[in-house]
């Protein structure tokens, strides 16, 4: 089983930035896009970190399903545009630790998995 972090997007613009950052602490990364490919990772891999991007749509319905998994991980983190407050407060409501605008999650993103 491989240490894990989990993207919940379909950006590509942000995958390898991820990547490159989660590797320097012997993290793999992948993409989830459906609830089949949370499934597949939760039996596959140990999944530290999951990455909510709250610009993808289907962002509620994946986190809903970590929830009622209870997948455990270190940190579930959600990052969007500053201006959604709306999809802020609803991802701290579906439990995400931290829940960060899209820049400060940029500019932060090596020292997140640093826990």
């Amino acid at each position: 089983m491989e240490n894990t972090v989990l993207l919940v997007s379909s950006n590509l613009f942000f995958f390898p930035r991820i990547k490159f950052a989660a590797k320097k602490f012997n993290l793999v990364t992948k993409m989830v896009t459906n609830i089949n490919d949370l499934n597949k990772s939760e039996k596959n891999d140990k999944i530290q970190f999951i990455l909510i991007d709250l610009e993808f749509d289907f962002w509620t319905k994946i986190l809903m399903a970590v929830n009622t998994q209870n997948i455990d991980c270190k940190s579930i983190i959600a990052f969007g545009p500053h201006s959604d407050v709306d999809s802020f407060e609803k991802a701290k409501n579906l439990g995400c630790t931290s829940v960060l605008p899209k820049g400060t999650f940029s500019n932060k993103l090596p020292e997140l998995f640093n826990e």
